[in-house]
């Protein structure tokens, strides 16, 4: 439990957060806490207590939540608690059980609710007091529901570490990865299917899967099923990103669905170009041609299109990892400050 300091003369900030996954939800969560501090306001971070998390900066004030369901009274009545202690300026939920949470905890307190647009799964916020969208796309979404314009804020996400782009050197066997979980959504069928085909070319190449999920198990028999072991590595989950991004050569995202995938701006922070199926996120931000490449439908074939285009054109490549690296600027601190404290201070003074 945190320790409030007296007297508060900067404006207070609470994050919530209640998932318990290591996603790109969550590393927006921490930072949102970061950031809030960074940008000089007293920063409050609340949490599920099995959340698996990184360290916090100790400048931010953390607790955690015991609940078991976004409907949890006594959850919300602990939440209550904490709130009317802190007394935020501003509170920012992030996924729908914080949101339900919150919301509910807030019926008494009554203080500045905002919420985060992650996905496209957020629902039953026409309530708020103000939403941010991370893409043109869900700011759509928002104003669909009938949630006024007035109250919506674009934010895209953004990343606080420095460039990290190291030495790409150059080989033979080009290494592309995969970063992300096992689930439907992400499409790593679609990319199994692509490496079977770009396999039968004998193309020199290497695939490396990132993640777990619960469909790890099948998407191993399929590449066993296929004989594609030469080309696919699994390596289950990865903590230390810095070291996966540095071994390749580019990022693939095969996703079905992908708001603002974070694995964008982590691979252009390490200089990779990006190759995706066309959804949400990558039309958003992918600029075919110059940080990415994005294929013109969401088939195998196509995919593998982008993976034979990048083996076959060295020079290619080469022209996408420096726009990669240009391209991270726009998402990363200090340029995406102004921005951030701009939409926070927008939201406090309309509820003055």
């Amino acid at each position: 439990m945190f320790l409030i300091n007296s007297p508060m003369r900067k404006a207070r900030i609470l994050n919530v957060m209640l998932g318990r996954g290591r996603g790109g939800l969550e590393q927006m969560y921490i930072h949102y806490a970061e950031a809030a501090m960074r940008a000089g306001y007293e920063s409050y971070a609340l949490h599920d207590e099995k959340f698996a998390y990184e360290s916090f900066s100790k400048k931010i004030f953390q607790t955690t939540l015991r609940q078991y369901s976004q409907f949890d009274l006594m959850a919300a009545t602990r939440l209550g608690r904490v709130i009317a202690r802190i007394s935020p300026h501003l509170i920012v939920s992030h996924g729908n059980r914080a949101l339900r949470l919150v919301s509910l905890a807030n019926i008494f307190c009554k203080k500045n609710h905002i919420t985060v647009l992650h996905n496209y799964r957020i629902k039953n916020f026409s309530h708020l007091h103000g939403v941010i969208a991370l893409t043109e796309d869900l700011k759509n979404l928002a104003i669909q529901k009938k949630f006024p314009e007035s109250k919506i804020a674009l934010l895209p996400n953004f990343l606080l570490a420095p460039q990290d782009v190291g030495t790409k050197e150059q080989k033979s066997t080009l290494v592309f990865g995969f970063m992300g979980r096992h689930v439907p959504a992400k499409g790593i069928d679609i990319l199994i299917e692509a490496v079977k085909k770009l396999a039968e070319t004998r193309a020199d190449f290497l695939v490396i899967i990132a993640g777990s999920g619960p469909e790890c198990a099948q998407h191993t028999q399929r590449v066993e099923s296929a004989r594609l072991q030469k080309h696919i590595q699994f390596t289950g989950w990865v903590d230390d990103k810095k070291s996966f991004l540095h071994g390749l050569d580019a990022l693939i995202v095969p996703s079905r669905l992908e708001p603002f995938g974070l694995v964008y701006l982590e691979a252009w922070q390490h200089g990779l170009p990006v190759l995706a199926t066309p959804n949400q996120g990558a039309r958003a931000i992918v600029r075919h041609g110059v940080n990415g490449l994005v294929a013109h439908d969401m088939s195998a074939q196509a995919l593998a299109a982008l993976m034979f285009q990048i083996l076959h054109d060295r020079g290619t490549l080469a022209a996408l990892r420096r726009g990669a690296a240009e391209s991270y600027h726009a998402y990363a601190w200090p340029g995406c400050a102004q921005n951030f404290k701009a939409t926070l201070e927008k939201f406090m003074a309309s509820a003055e």
